[in-house]
């Protein structure tokens, strides 16, 4: 499964769409190969990263076609609101989007699905800056779709 938990570093949207790699580490089952697909990564998660199993190849990537082939391989891309979640979306892969309250216009209001992109499923805050619901819903059917994977192999 690709993750991509931040935006770029120092942007202004940086603390409205990034959750610290900490806060979504303990809602992923561990019973999964996990990818990083972000170029940038902020400190404090850097610092983090160890701690998990998560595979980062982040000064690997030469350009954005090398990071969309390893994104092509994903069962799942997890990613809060970033081109990444665009490129896993228009290369067909499944892919969760978790989005801050007010969102993007892209990805409308009060619906769970994409006009844009058919393998998209949405999962927005219900209240601005807080991830509390987020994270649970992302874990529960994460759960369910590892299962599913897992009847199919």
């Amino acid at each position: 499964l690709g993750l991509i938990w931040c935006v770029q570093p120092h942007s202004a949207l940086d603390k409205v769409r990034t959750i610290s790699l900490e806060q979504l580490w303990p809602w992923l089952p561990t019973d999964c190969d996990y990818y990083c697909l972000q170029k940038e990564i902020r400190e404090v998660d850097k610092q983090f990263l160890p701690k998990t199993s998560i595979r980062e190849y982040t000064d690997s990537f030469l350009d954005f076609g090398e990071t969309a082939g390893l994104c092509s391989l994903m069962d799942l891309v997890i990613s809060v609101d970033t081109s990444m979640a665009h490129l896993s979306a228009a290369l067909g892969r499944p892919t969760w989007i978790l989005l801050a309250n007010l969102p993007d216009w892209r990805w409308l209001l009060h619906t769970r699905t994409s006009p844009w992109y058919e393998s998209v499923k949405l999962f927005r805050q219900n209240k601005s800056e807080s991830w509390d619901t987020v994270l649970p819903a992302v874990h529960a059917e994460l759960q369910a779709f590892i299962r599913l994977l897992n009847t199919h192999s």
